[in-house]
């Protein structure tokens, strides 16, 4: 299928695994030049040596930048890079590993703060750096999960950021529309 991706530059956060690698392996796929970002640099390494197997790239397809999304100057820094590095943006993907799974009772206040900084703020952060080098014809898409708009009993650090980053993806849109920027977000179920 010929998505019309072929030279578009992309950057997919949280894809050493997962749905993030998933949609970092079909960018390649189809012809755009991506870079991702994960926490774990073996885990990145893996990803990116399985990425051009899957798919035959060239070795100059895929690569990666380390980004912890509960960092802010991380995740500042790795979206500057792979726009330097990428020489533009056309493509972003915001995704971020799924937080822990628990009852209210049991989450500390600290919890939440995490919750907040490596699902809603990171996002926020990435779209902050990466609009300004988005183009006329330019995407941003925002995974996050089913229970945005569902909530699933035990997901409630998931549950209380992620509608957030729904309500951003609708503010984006219509703020940036005009200028060409599609912004999407996409809550696929398990």
């Amino acid at each position: 299928m010929d998505l019309g991706l072929t030279g578009k530059r992309a950057f997919v956060l949280a894809a050493s695994r997962g749905l993030g690698k998933a949609v970092a392996t079909e960018l390649v796929r189809e012809g755009a030049s991506v870079i991702i970002t994960a926490r774990d640099a073996d885990q990145l390494r893996g990803a990116v040596e399985e990425i051009q197997r899957e798919t035959a790239c060239a070795e100059d397809a895929i690569d990666h930048v380390i980004c912890d999304l509960g960092d802010e100057d991380m995740v500042r820094d790795a979206t500057r890079e792979a726009i330097s590095r990428l020489g533009g943006l056309d493509v972003l993907v915001t995704n971020h590993g799924g937080p822990q799974t628990s009852r209210f009772p049991t989450l500390s206040i600290e919890d939440f703060d995490e919750g907040y900084q490596t699902i809603l703020r990171s996002t926020v952060l990435v779209c902050e750096e990466a609009l300004p080098a988005l183009s006329d014809g330019g995407a941003i898409t925002n995974l996050v999960a089913a229970s945005t708009l569902e909530p699933s009993a035990g997901g409630v650090i998931g549950n209380v950021f992620r509608p957030g980053i729904y309500g951003l993806s609708k503010v984006l849109s219509d703020e940036y529309g005009e200028d060409g920027i599609r912004v999407n977000c996409v809550a696929p179920a398990a």
